[in-house]
């Protein structure tokens, strides 16, 4: 997360999963050896192959400009344009459960871990995901901060049943 004057910025994290990352480094060292061995037209794929390593998600938002985007970036350059921000109706703060599975020739496992998101909610229930952070009491305060950014928008607590809305304890 970073904040600066009246903007916001969060890094959902890579684009591309482990794994595809991985196999597009191999691919990349055999277009460097081959470039290598007489042939050259392996290096015009090189380009290409840097986008599925160094692409990220992001979220921008800024208060001042009423404005945001969700988008790629490419070694720090954001993609896609800047959008109006659509009447939230409230923040929303829940704990969803995350579940990895690992495999290997011997075992296999599931790692499963909880992780506190803070949604912008509007019409129709769609939203838009503002961060995925590990401790229930930055969650609140980031919410807090939508909040009163956003023109007092009603925040809801959804980490425990019943919902409660944070206004009203």
């Amino acid at each position: 997360m970073i904040f600066k004057d009246n903007s916001y910025s969060y890094y959902y994290g890579w684009y591309f999963p482990l794994g595809i990352r991985i196999v597009v480094i191999l691919i990349m060292t055999g277009a460097l050896t081959a470039s290598v061995n007489g042939q050259p037209m392996s290096l015009g794929s090189l380009p290409f192959l840097a986008f599925f390593i160094f692409v990220r998600k992001r979220l921008d938002i800024n208060f001042t400009n009423k404005q945001y985007r969700e988008t790629m970036t490419l070694f720090g350059m954001p993609v896609n344009r800047w959008k109006p921000i659509p009447p939230f109706e409230y923040v929303s703060v829940f704990t969803a459960k995350m579940v990895s599975t690992v495999n290997t020739r011997v075992h296999s496992g599931n790692f499963t871990g909880e992780e506190v998101q803070v949604n912008l909610v509007y019409p129709k229930n769609k939203k838009i995901t503002a961060a995925s952070i590990d401790s229930k009491m930055k969650a609140f305060d980031l919410a807090t901060y939508f909040s009163v950014r956003l023109d007092n928008l009603r925040v809801l607590d959804a980490t425990q049943r019943p919902f409660v809305w944070l206004d009203e304890q």
